[in-house]
């Protein structure tokens, strides 16, 4: 798992520019990573939900899922140490995680909205996090690792194209695979999520994908990437 979390942190995208300070800070213990900010921060709700999108793309890559929770509070975060009453109540809200997602309180979005950067209108900030949340079946917001975009990816449509293909073939191994009806759940609700997409691409003629349109240009053929369908 180190060494994972060192490669992942090696790839962990500066959202700043290179003259701003940040109140960043990442660690590891055991199976667990927080990531976390100052909450005032300009952009810092942006920032921890675009870090955490990527550290779920880039564990998925080594067939690592994640569940937890986004909250707020007073923390206390450096290299060696993790502890406050917000590290508390991100493991009680874990819980409601249940599935394989990253859940947040709506009030975050707000948070995040009031704190937007200051080159750009608080609007804008609100766009830029709804584009990585979705809304769940029983209410729960949380961070979208099914939806892509060409910008979040180092060779855009063709790392695209390879982290679906990884996706699907997890999905069903990992359901296959399966030997408890609660674990088969889990992959059951991200057979639905990866699905969705697919659809939507279906329905698209294989030209657009979770909201963008992909460039006549692209040299990636998607019609191999099918829904998940399952024989028991």
């Amino acid at each position: 798992m180190s060494e994972i979390f060192k490669a992942f942190r090696d790839r962990l995208p500066n959202q700043q520019n290179d003259s701003d300070e940040t109140s960043k800070k990442v660690s590891q213990f055991s199976d667990s990573i927080t990531v976390s900010y100052n909450l005032d921060e300009d952009s810092a709700v942006y920032h921890l939900l675009f870090d955490t999108y990527m550290l779920q793309i880039e564990l998925l890559r080594w067939g690592i899922i994640v569940r937890g929770a986004i909250a707020t509070g007073k923390l206390y975060h450096d290299d060696k140490l993790v502890f406050g009453p917000a590290l508390i109540k991100a493991v009680e809200l874990e819980k409601d995680a249940k599935y394989p997602r990253v859940i947040l309180d709506k009030k975050i979005i707000d948070i995040g909205k009031e704190n937007h950067a200051k080159w750009h209108s608080s609007e804008y900030e609100e766009k830029a996090i709804r584009s990585l949340i979705e809304q769940d079946f029983d209410g729960e917001f949380y961070i979208d690792y099914f939806g892509v975009s060409p910008y979040n990816f180092d060779d855009g449509w063709e790392d695209i194209s390879i982290y679906l293909c990884t996706l699907k073939k997890f999905i069903e191994n990992s359901i296959q695979g399966g030997l408890h009806a609660d674990v088969i759940c889990k992959f059951m609700w991200m057979k639905d999520k990866f699905n969705d997409i697919i659809y939507d691409l279906e329905r698209s003629n294989y030209k657009g994908l979770c909201g963008w349109g992909i460039p006549d240009d692209v040299e990636i053929d998607f019609t191999p990437l099918k829904p998940i369908k399952l024989r028991f």
